[in-house]
């Protein structure tokens, strides 16, 4: 599977990023990847689809975001540990057919 930028630099002291409403979140659950939009204050999420292949799950969330939102990876859907992705690198990143 081709390597999809996951930017882990913005997450700890005062840099840390947040999801905010109408934020996509990408999040691993068993052998797919759920695609939600954020709703209110982060406390729900609207379902918009599901993949098996991370790259393919990600390239939909961004154009879902658009030019306003954002897109964070959840790598687990029991450890609450958002990951801000880099749109720009998934849209350029090829997509091999492997999953995860």
């Amino acid at each position: 599977m081709p390597s999809v930028s996951v930017d882990t630099s913005m997450k700890h002291g005062k840099d840390w990023v947040c999801p905010a409403e109408g934020d996509i979140i990408v999040t691993a659950v068993g052998e797919h990847y759920a695609i939600g939009r954020l709703q209110a204050h982060g406390e729900m999420q609207e379902y918009l689809q599901s993949q098996r292949n991370r790259t393919v799950a990600l390239r939909q969330a961004c154009a879902q975001a658009g030019a306003n939102h954002r897109v964070f990876l959840y790598p687990s859907a029991g450890i609450p540990d958002y990951r801000p992705v880099d749109c720009a690198e998934v849209i350029k990143a090829r997509t091999t057919g492997g999953r995860r």
